[in-house]
């Protein structure tokens, strides 16, 4: 699998065999706007990206999507951890922001309040809904849980604001010359 950049700071392409099999879209913005998002339309500027704010000291996933039939191979994973490294920590971001769906959570609506069901743990301890276990995972934390975030039955429209942090923050500007070596020299990479 071959991973392609497509734009330093936008969208990032998993390929396989010259096939699109994932992909993840990243807007920078700050903090402010973030937390006072009320929806992905908003955030998104109605997925047209253009809210883009090179300025802006977070990365916020828009988007990431992968192929059905590429699910469980961890495509996902390298997608989020490869992006990460060069929109996060390379950028010299304080950290990446995302809105996660909940798509298990119409299962459970009925015996349990939004709030149980996000922040409550299944028997494994883990938390109840399969997506957000993915990007905890990935060392991401629920900051807040958005009523109306998107359309989406499987979530009730609902959304979870979460967030990673990048521990390398305090470093980014003795990283400045490495990060335009990192991003040319990780325009490609190869994932195995």
């Amino acid at each position: 699998m071959e991973l392609q950049l497509k734009n330093p700071d936008l969208l990032y392409c998993a390929l396989k065999g010259g096939k699109i099999i994932g992909t993840v879209t990243f807007v920078y913005k700050t903090e402010d706007s973030i937390m006072s998002c009320q929806n992905w339309d908003e955030i998104s500027s109605n997925g047209t990206l253009a809210g883009h704010d090179e300025s802006g000291e977070y990365a916020f996933g828009v988007d990431l999507s992968v192929s059905p039939d590429s699910q469980g191979n961890n495509v996902s994973e390298r997608l989020i951890s490869t992006s990460f490294l060069i929109s996060g920590i390379l950028a010299g971001k304080k950290g990446v922001f995302l809105g996660s769906r909940i798509p298990s959570y119409h299962k459970y609506a009925d015996k349990m309040s939004i709030e149980d069901y996000v922040l409550g743990k299944n028997r494994d301890g883990k938390t109840r809904d399969p997506e957000i276990r993915l990007y905890q995972s990935n060392g991401f934390r629920i900051v807040k849980i958005i009523p109306g975030y998107m359309e989406d039955p499987d979530s009730l429209d609902y959304g979870v604001l979460m967030l990673w942090e990048s521990s390398f923050y305090r470093y980014a500007h003795r990283m400045k010359m490495l990060t335009k070596l990192a991003q040319f020299v990780t325009a490609k990479v190869m994932l195995r």
